[in-house]
């Protein structure tokens, strides 16, 4: 899958409604999967520290025994934060009269901004790639791969607490970046 361009994104966001170009913003710069953005819960946030933590019950590999840490930098609080009066365990993102976005409805509410926007069509799920090759480029493909998530091959490494040191100064990078744009 190909990356998407933030530019192309930052184009459409004038175009998408408050909840989702937050939702959109967030997934980017964080580099979460739709499913994880749209999940997103009060309760599984950790809003201390200048970078903040989202830490999932549930994700993609959850089934093998691996914990997933989300690094929100500093800049990117500001796009939670009107979010954040909901419950601790609703979802932060879910539309009125809703239990929770799907991944469908947020991807179905993209492409509508997309098409207003007079932008190429382009997928949430290119948004992880955005970031990614970004920071590859700017920092590094370790750091890429950290921020995302990701583990190596050669081992099943668990999340540690050592690992916070290493989001922190990734996010630091990611403000950088957010900044230039």
């Amino acid at each position: 899958m190909r990356p998407v361009a933030w530019s192309v994104v930052a184009a459409t966001l004038p175009h998408l409604a408050p909840q989702v170009a937050a939702m959109v913003q967030l997934q980017y710069w964080a580099g979460m999967r739709p499913g994880e953005v749209c999940a997103m819960r009060r309760a599984d946030l950790d809003l201390r520290g200048p970078v903040w933590f989202y830490r999932p019950p549930r994700h993609k590999n959850s089934w093998r025994g691996r914990g997933l840490v989300k690094a929100i930098p500093g800049g990117l609080q500001a796009v939670l934060e009107p979010w954040l009066g909901c419950s601790l365990v609703a979802p932060i993102f879910a539309p009125p009269r809703a239990i929770r976005w799907s991944v469908a409805r947020y991807r179905l509410a993209v492409l509508e901004g997309q098409q207003a926007a007079g932008v190429a069509a382009w997928s949430p799920l290119q948004l992880r790639h955005g970031i990614a090759t970004e920071l590859a480029r700017q920092v590094g493909i370790e750091s890429a791969r950290r921020w995302l998530g990701h583990s190596s091959l050669a081992s099943t490494e668990i999340y540690a607490e050592r690992d916070a040191a290493e989001l922190v100064a990734i996010a630091a990078a990611v403000e950088r970046l957010r900044n230039a744009q």
